[in-house]
């Protein structure tokens, strides 16, 4: 386990995460993003970076996706982790900022309780390397909860800082007074480099002697020869998209690989192995639907024209669910208008996926309801329950033959009979299920 590893062996292994997962996963995305326009964001929920920060302090997770139970934190020890992914965005943009979600004062002092806050900042040297910076915050400090009480008093109820400004690589967010992580006395741990050949160089590594936050803004010579150009993106085949071939060649390439380069270090991390596959899904909806999405990790549809990628992951006591919970796709009342076919931009197309894992091996299958069917179940539910919180899809029933799902057993109001567009099961490849 990584508690139990020195500092440079954790060096080596912060290495080998970067090397043989991270930058081989972001590459197939970028390849396909030209392709299918879905994004090439790696850590699209944070999970990915709350394991990175395990491997840079030696401090393990905690198994969990989310809080439950008795954790008081992200990692064990109670710290948190919050990360910002500002590379490969929609239009070249740069404006990632950490999250620490709407706070009202007395929910903001509770945070603080935390003591310790990690940050992860994904984004792009000077010269356009993907660069990976960790910092360490220390928030028992008096003037950094007066810095954040500030923020809250000033009428924002959500505190976004950022590491820099937005577009802008050269200087320091709040650098002159204003808000960023410097003015929260942040302090760098660790910074990992992606060379042209795909290698991580660590050139700042300092888990128990944190530097300046400024260290982040130059690389020595040494380093900067190391790099080379920044790598280029390998091309897809156009022609996949659209067919069971290249949804076939996306599950292998970028979810059942990386899963499985990254068992060893969500074992040795003690971190969910449930990390960033909301963004694959809507990938493999495009592969297989031939419907490109937007490029935006948060923004606009999941499928161009209106289409909506939902996910589902695991079945009882599997080891993705690894409980008794039942699996859902989860319609807010958000989109109420947009899923029964009303407002400006109604739902023109639903893609659902539910995975699940057996003995290790990964199953994904792929349903879509027509349309209007859709439309009709859903309003019926609204109608029905104006005010409720969620519309719950479980997916119930025998996962090889089952393509029929509603919000509950009895006397469903909504049922979705839905086309299986493809079943994937993980052997030593992948197989079609037909």
């Amino acid at each position: 386990m990584v508690h139990r590893m020195g500092t440079l062996q954790r060096k080596t292994l912060m290495e080998d995460l970067f090397q043989d997962v991270i930058y081989p996963q972001r590459m197939h995305l970028l390849g396909y993003n030209k392709i299918n326009n879905q994004t090439a964001m790696v850590d699209n929920d944070g999970h990915l970076s709350q394991l990175i920060v395990s491997i840079a302090t030696g401090i393990p997770g905690t198994n969990k996706k989310g809080k439950t139970g008795d954790e008081p934190g992200d990692l064990k020890d109670g710290s948190e982790v919050k990360a910002a992914y500002r590379l490969d965005q929609k239009g070249g943009k740069e404006d990632a900022h950490i999250h620490f979600g709407k706070m009202n004062r007395e929910q903001l002092e509770e945070f603080f309780t935390h003591a310790t806050l990690y940050t992860v900042h994904h984004g792009l040297t000077v010269s356009g390397h993907y660069k990976c910076e960790i910092h360490k915050i220390d928030m028992t400090k008096t003037d950094v909860q007066n810095v954040c009480l500030a923020q809250i008093g000033a009428g924002k109820k959500d505190l976004q800082p950022r590491l820099y400004p937005d577009a802008n690589r050269k200087v320091l967010a709040g650098a002159e007074g204003g808000w960023g992580l410097k003015a929260l006395q942040a302090q760098l741990i660790a910074r990992i480099i992606q060379t042209e050949n795909d290698e991580a160089i660590i050139d700042v590594w300092s888990p128990q002697d944190p530097k300046p936050i400024e260290d982040g803004l130059k690389i020595k010579k040494k380093h900067l020869d190391l790099l080379g150009s920044p790598p280029e993106a390998p091309s897809k085949n156009p022609d996949l998209m659209g067919t069971k071939k290249g949804a076939k060649k996306f599950f292998q390439e970028c979810i059942l690989d990386y899963k499985n380069r990254l068992n060893r270090f969500t074992r040795l991390t003690n971190t969910t192995p449930m990390l960033g596959f909301s963004f694959l899904a809507q990938h493999l909806a495009s592969m297989i639907t031939g419907i490109k999405g937007e490029n935006s990790k948060s923004d606009g549809d999941d499928l161009e024209g209106g289409g909506e990628v939902k996910e589902a992951f695991g079945e009882p006591w599997d080891e993705f669910s690894k409980g008794k919970d039942i699996s859902r796709w989860n319609l807010t009342p958000k989109d109420k208008e947009k899923m029964m076919g009303e407002g400006e931009n109604p739902w023109t197309k639903f893609v659902g996926l539910w995975f699940i894992s057996r003995k290790n091996r990964m199953s994904v299958r792929v349903f879509s309801p027509e349309i209007n069917h859709l439309h009709e179940q859903t309003k019926q539910y609204w109608e029905q329950f104006p005010d409720g919180t969620n519309l719950n899809i479980f997916m119930r029933g025998d996962y090889e033959t089952i393509t029929s799902f509603s919000h509950r057993i009895e006397e469903p109001i909504c049922t979705l009979d839905c086309e299986l567009l493809i079943h994937l099961r993980e052997t030593d490849g992948v197989e079609i299920v037909e």
